[in-house]
């Protein structure tokens, strides 16, 4: 904990770039009210400038770095976070429209067999991009994208977080050593690794994804692997947003329903 009696009469400034998008700029608001519980007595205030960064002035030169050098580590998580947050959220979405397509392309093939080839070519495209963005999501590598790398640096900054009071306990090294333990047992993740290179969607039987090469049953990738995977990102993501945040977070994916009024339409004019 802060002794705040050191830091009356300090300005703080979080940052924030319109550049970077409204949803960065809403980040920036809501980190800097996590700057203000830190540090009540300092002024808070957003400005113009590198988003999720702090400028401190009004103390002392060593302080201030090391008032500066926390606060930057916190923003840089919540940044990375974010991050992970929408890229999870945008897969699940892609995943839900590739298979609503497979849905209505198997029900309704007379109806649609006009644009057959384009929504094959769709859900073709789709499905590639799912599985290639779960594979660098739970690889063990450098990618940013990964939620191992995540936990690296989440590992590094873990006694620099600003942590709401919640059941699921505090972040320590020790718990994030655990996470990773269960992040090496997910079922369906080693599978990944037989389609990076040559994937094809596959609508005949259970199979997610079917690939040119030969593929033993145990080694296939199933639609419920897919499913479990993204629900164990999600899960494990929301879990550190709402130590970090004190609320939940919300993935929103209302916009795939629009994927029911396209096809709507479609059986409307093809009849």
């Amino acid at each position: 904990m802060a002794n705040h009696s050191n830091y009356s009469g300090s300005n703080i400034s979080v940052l924030s770039h319109q550049i970077d998008g409204p949803a960065i700029l809403d980040l920036a608001k809501k980190f800097a009210g996590h700057v203000r519980r830190q540090y009540p007595e300092a002024k808070v205030e957003e400005a113009h400038g590198e988003s999720l960064t702090v400028a401190v002035k009004g103390l002392e030169d060593q302080i201030s770095k090391g008032v500066a050098a926390k606060l930057n580590a916190q923003g840089q998580v919540h940044r990375y976070l974010h991050r992970l947050l929408l890229k999870v959220g945008d897969l699940e979405a892609k995943f839900k429209i590739e298979r609503h397509i497979q849905t209505e392309l198997s029900s309704n093939y007379e109806s649609l067999q006009f644009a057959y080839i384009f929504f094959r070519a769709v859900t073709s495209a789709l499905g590639n991009d799912v599985v290639i963005s779960l594979d660098k999501l739970y690889e063990k590598s450098k990618y940013l994208s990964s939620i191992y790398t995540f936990l690296k640096f989440l590992d590094d900054h873990a006694d620099q977080l600003y942590q709401f009071e919640t059941p699921l306990g505090r972040i320590t090294k020790q718990s994030i050593e655990a996470q990773v333990r269960e992040l090496d047992k997910s079922v369906g993740s080693r599978s990944m690794q037989h389609y990076r290179d040559s994937i094809a969607a596959h609508t005949a039987n259970q199979y997610f994804y079917s690939v040119v090469r030969n593929i033993s049953e145990t080694e296939a990738l199933l639609t419920e692997d897919v499913e479990g995977l993204i629900e164990t990102a999600k899960r494990i993501l929301a879990n550190y947003y709402l130590v970090l945040n004190g609320e939940n977070f919300n993935f929103d994916n209302s916009g795939v329903a629009g994927v029911s009024e396209v096809f709507d339409r479609l059986k409307r004019v093809s009849q």
